[in-house]
């Protein structure tokens, strides 16, 4: 007989887990630790839609939503999410002061 509340347990826990360390990370890293955290929740909540439990379902659903919430929250606020000026954008295009223009004009 498996121990659904166990389980259940068991894989919220590792999302907890993996979601402290989102907190602490940045870029890539953060997110790998969110990728983690849904999946255990994943889990979680396919252990207790299985089982019937539907407030445990609903109460698993609530927090994957608040930690997918924290780390776009999060995430935001990195600075290779910033947009670049119209300059910057240009530069990072190819474009050069003086440079000779791409297309030509006949």
């Amino acid at each position: 007989m498996i121990d659904v509340s166990r389980d259940i347990a068991d894989f919220t826990r590792r999302a907890e887990i993996a979601y402290a360390a989102m907190r602490k990370a940045k870029g890539q890293i953060a997110q790998f630790c969110r990728d983690d955290a849904r999946f255990y929740l994943e889990r979680a909540i396919e252990i207790a839609k299985a089982s019937g439990n539907k407030d445990m379902v609903a109460q698993l659903q609530l927090r994957r939503g608040q930690i997918m919430s924290a780390f776009h929250k999060q995430n935001d606020r990195l600075p290779s999410q910033q947009q670049h000026s119209g300059i910057e954008r240009w530069e990072n295009e190819g474009g050069a002061i003086g440079a000779w223009p791409r297309h030509n004009h006949r």
